[in-house]
């Protein structure tokens, strides 16, 4: 491994919080979500793609992510009862919010062309979608993921 990587790697590292061990068995670090309570270890704040490539992608337990903006009354609703609907599976699952205006791209190479779109991942791979403000549809993927 060169420098650079090294550099790249600690940079990440350092960004997201901490280096990953194989005893915490957790998978990647994740980074803290602004104005999250201490203790709210399974919520991340995708504020990068690299962030959502390491954090989301990497992770050995499902990730529930959340498409949406500040500007979408629907997001504005439905995150909150989102991230309350994982809290109470922390130790099965992860959830990820993405701004969909500040990450446009990352957005769009995920096909999301509905605010607010919520998609499960497990290991990198797209599990299952709802598009739209359809909580039940939501409580159901939360369920399937709780599941993986």
């Amino acid at each position: 491994m060169n420098n650079l990587t090294v550099f790249s790697l600690l940079a990440l590292a350092v960004a997201v919080g901490s280096i990953p061990t194989e005893a915490q068995g957790q998978g990647p670090p994740q980074a803290p979500a602004q104005g999250q309570a201490q203790g709210t270890k399974n919520i991340i704040d995708v504020y990068s793609e690299s962030v959502f490539n390491y954090a989301v992608l990497n992770n050995r337990k499902p990730v529930v992510v959340f498409f949406g903006s500040d500007n979408c009354g629907a997001c504005k609703w439905m995150y909150p009862q989102l991230e309350r609907l994982v809290k109470n599976r922390a130790d099965k699952m992860y959830l990820a919010k993405v701004d969909t205006e500040k990450l446009d791209v990352l957005a769009a190479d995920y096909g999301v062309t509905a605010s607010p779109t919520i998609m499960t991942l497990f290991y990198g791979e797209i599990v299952e979608i709802v598009e739209g403000a359809q909580w039940s549809k939501v409580v159901a993927l939360v369920n399937n993921a709780s599941k993986l």
